[in-house]
């Protein structure tokens, strides 16, 4: 058995400290902001309509 297959609880999902990388490149940081301000408008937008 190897400290590998000591982490693994049988769920399929990586465990903090595994080998598995996650890392946000330019076009996902950037779809992620533009997502924002979206949804920040569509929010916005009818409260000062209705006021």
């Amino acid at each position: 058995m190897t400290a590998a297959d000591a982490s693994d609880d049988g769920s399929g999902s990586p465990r903090p400290g595994g080998s598995a990388q996650r890392s946000f490149g330019l076009t996902v940081a950037t779809a992620l902001i533009i997502g924002t301000i979206i949804g920040v408008g569509v929010f916005n937008l009818p409260t000062s309509l209705a006021s």
